[in-house]
């Protein structure tokens, strides 16, 4: 109603204008004929409000369907034609009055006239109704292919939300054949609904009859998910009651896709915020040109430099790169795990002073070489951490040249070969182990056939009348021989170390017997000794006899470093809880002089030994570590000059198969 009544207002501000016209020229017939304004004014003034309103009730039906106010180009197309006419009918009434004069004009009875005018209006209100339904076909026509040629999807469902129309775009979102496959269903079925509780909550908004908008989740036909947002409007506008429900679907599935894109892109880009941030202050007083074109070669290196720092990082080797200086620009992750110390704290010092603590070039840095030939470097050295600790690498080194050729910058790789050399070196003391075993059981298996000659000569002649003297230059030579004997079976345990025997064994009662046995050697007479014995300490399958050797070989030693007064502490315990342990541990500290670390590399190897010459033959511990190797088990050793020792004997609580001894020291050296 609001569009029909300001389509009538719009008819009758172009009418008057008209109207004015033609009082005009009627009042310059009124010389000729003075009833003329009340014979034909009248009638025709009739005549053009009823088209007024009849024109404007059409106008308004227009606007009604469009749902939009008619402009006022759309009235006065209409208005034309009842103008027309009325200026056709004024022109004959000039003619008549001026050819025939005032007697000539025939006397028309008023309520004729008016019959007249009526009719003329019936006519000319057909004819623009006509014209009127014309232009609403050509706006209706004009709008539906809007509708159909719209990017965005469309429908229309009546009051009770059953689908009337849908456009083309809708159905291509819907993964639909046809445009008609839904027409005549409720709007919209479940199978295109990702999540039911926005389907109910849709149709509570419908149930208010307001219009909304609001961002759904749907699937298409076939399952493929999409984002959208709907919009509904009801019709028609006011109070009255809604006939019909429009709605308008916008696909941002894209558009999500994007931002999704963008959120991991800004996530991605947070850790090199910082730097670029500094570019940006660094450039801020350049001119806008320079600024675009640094902008836009800044979002280039943003994702190669990703790439690149991701790639490196994941390399655990040390990778650095150096100018002709040695000053390090760069470098991966790597270096701050081995050296314990921020990367940041390391860039901008020299490769030099960093790993070797030098103020000067390395005599053989292959980077020399690199710098001058432009040829790849290799080295292996040792370098120091900054708490004195050492370690070994590999370096390698590999030019860097600018477009002129020349050698700009170098790329350091650094590998730590710390273990790989411990393992090294483990292998040829292994190698020497096994060889001086042999070497031993060979000796020992020519020596004791002598001996064992020998011996029964002297006990053959103790049995003869000889003198004292003569006597006890015999139990020289038998003690000497017995001692020798001794050795010998040393030798022949290093060389053939036996597991036999084994048993279910109490440790801690094994360690209380030794510790009985050893109480009467006058070398523990001022060692003060104390035990922290596991009593949850289960027990174990080994030779008794064999780890009772070890532990008195052990505890010989611990007295030995403590001579003149000191302490040694005995302890049992599980590795790990109780339930899940698989090894038992048996600890020997003392407080005594400790070991350095260059003979602590050492202490297992064959006929090695600190002690004065003929007060040890260096098997002791070689044997110990032989036996303990064919329990399966392993030796850990810790030592600080002059702060004491601790030896680990680490056994399985369940018996395993015992490797080779040799492997077994391999692993006992990468370990420690």
């Amino acid at each position: 109603m609001q569009h029909g009544t300001a389509a009538r207002e719009t008819a009758r501000q172009l009418f008057q204008p008209w109207h004015d016209r033609v009082a005009r020229r009627v009042a310059r017939l009124q010389a000729v004929q003075g009833e003329l304004r009340v014979s034909y004014l009248a009638p025709l003034r009739a005549y053009f409000e009823a088209l007024c309103a009849a024109l404007g009730d059409g106008a308004a039906q227009a606007g009604e369907h469009l749902g939009e106010q008619p402009t006022r180009e759309i009235v006065h197309d209409l208005l034309h034609a009842g103008f027309t006419i009325g200026e056709i009918i004024m022109g004959v009434v000039e003619l008549k009055t001026l050819a025939r004069g005032a007697e000539a004009l025939p006397q028309v009875p008023e309520a004729e006239l008016e019959a007249r005018a009526d009719r003329l209006v019936q006519a000319v209100s057909s004819a623009c109704g006509k014209l009127a339904q014309q232009k609403i076909r050509n706006t209706e026509k004009s709008f539906q292919q809007l509708l159909d040629e719209s990017a965005w999807g469309m429908f229309t469902t009546n009051s009770a939300g059953v689908i009337t129309y849908m456009n083309p775009a809708l159905c291509t979102l819907l993964n639909l054949s046809s445009r008609d496959a839904l027409v005549g269903h409720p709007f919209l079925p479940a199978e295109f609904w990702e999540v039911p509780q926005e389907r109910e909550e849709f149709e509570r908004q419908l149930a208010k009859q307001r219009p909304f908008s609001r961002e759904v989740a749907w699937r298409r036909r076939g399952g493929e998910p999409l984002s959208v947002i709907i919009t509904v409007a009801f019709g028609p506008q006011g109070r009255g009651p809604v006939e019909e429900i429009k709605g308008i679907v916008h696909d941002i599935s894209e558009r999500r896709r994007i931002e999704e894109e963008v959120r991991q892109r800004n996530e991605e880009l947070e850790a090199a915020s910082q730097r670029y941030q500094a570019i940006s202050t660094r450039y801020r007083g350049l001119a806008e040109k320079l600024e675009q074109k640094v902008a836009d070669r800044t979002a280039r290196l943003e994702a190669s430099e990703r790439f690149f720092r991701t790639v490196l990082d994941s390399i655990r080797d040390a990778i650095i790169i150096v100018d002709r200086n040695y000053t390090m620009t760069f470098m991966n992750k790597s270096p701050q795990y081995a050296l314990k110390k921020p990367i940041q704290a390391m860039l901008g010092q020299t490769c030099h002073q960093e790993f070797r603590k030098q103020t000067a070039p390395c005599d053989l840095c292959p980077g020399r070489k690199t710098f001058a030939t432009g040829e790849p470097g290799y080295s292996r050295h040792n370098a120091w951490r900054d708490d004195g600790s050492e370690y070994f690498v590999e370096l390698y080194t590999f030019p860097v040249k600018n477009d002129a050729g020349e050698v700009e910058y170098v790329i350091e790789y650094v590998r730590d070969i710390t273990k790989r050399r411990a393992m090294e070196q483990q292998l040829i003391k292994n190698e020497k182990l096994a060889v001086a075993g042999t070497l031993a059981a060979g000796v020992a298996h020519e020596v004791n056939n002598p001996l064992a000659s020998i011996s029964s000569l002297v006990q053959f002649l103790k049995q003869d009348d000889v003198t004292p003297e003569q006597r006890e230059l015999l139990e020289t030579i038998f003690t000497q021989v017995t001692r020798i004997s001794g050795i010998l079976q040393e030798l022949m345990n290093f060389a053939r170390p036996r597991s036999e025997g084994q048993e279910l064994t109490n440790l801690n009662q094994l360690l209380q017997q030794t510790l009985r046995l050893i109480s009467f050697n006058r070398d523990f007479r001022q060692v003060a000794i104390t035990c922290h014995l596991d009593e949850q300490l289960p027990l174990v399958m080994v030779n008794p006899d064999q780890i009772q050797q070890v532990l008195i070989d052990m505890l010989l030693n611990a007295a030995d470093a403590v001579s003149g007064g000191g302490a040694v502490t005995l302890r049992t315990r599980l590795r790990g809880s109780a339930q899940t342990a698989e090894e038992v541990c048996i600890e020997i500290e003392d407080n005594g002089v400790g070991i350095s670390e260059e003979n602590l590399r050492r202490i297992f190897d064959p006929f090695f030994s600190t002690k004065p010459s003929g007060k040890g033959t260096g098997l002791g511990l070689s044997v110990c570590h032989g036996i303990i190797a064919a329990h399966a088990g392993r030796i850990e050793v810790q030592s600080q000059p002059a702060r004491g020792t601790k030896f680990t004997i680490i056994l399985p609580r369940t018996p395993r198969p015992a490797p080779g001894a040799r492997h077994a020291h391999a692993e006992q050296q990468a370990s420690t």
